[in-house]
């Protein structure tokens, strides 16, 4: 994601994901992660679709996310996976 949205990884590290979600979408990132901490599985994520703020925060990249629950690992509360939606649409044509 950090490569796609031309975010240096040592910049976004250890950082809220929310800094670079759109405005109008943290909200629904709220939601997504609150799901993901009471019902989610490596099998069963939760997934949602957000808009991503490439560097320099104008312009944005729309990303699915699959968000799990890792409540028993100590190093983070979620694992994140995204992919660019754009980019998944033109592998399917």
């Amino acid at each position: 994601m950090t490569r796609i949205l031309g975010h240096d990884p040592e910049a976004v590290e250890r950082q809220p994901l929310a800094n670079i979600v759109a405005a109008a979408d943290r909200p629904a990132l709220r939601v997504a992660i609150e799901s993901a901490l009471r019902d989610s599985s490596a099998t069963h994520p939760v997934v949602q679709a957000l808009r991503l703020l490439r560097r320099g925060g104008e312009e944005m990249i729309s990303f699915e996310l699959s968000i799990v629950s890792l409540v028993d690992d100590p190093t983070s509360r979620t694992r994140r996976h995204g992919h660019d939606v754009g980019t998944v649409a033109a592998e399917m044509e």
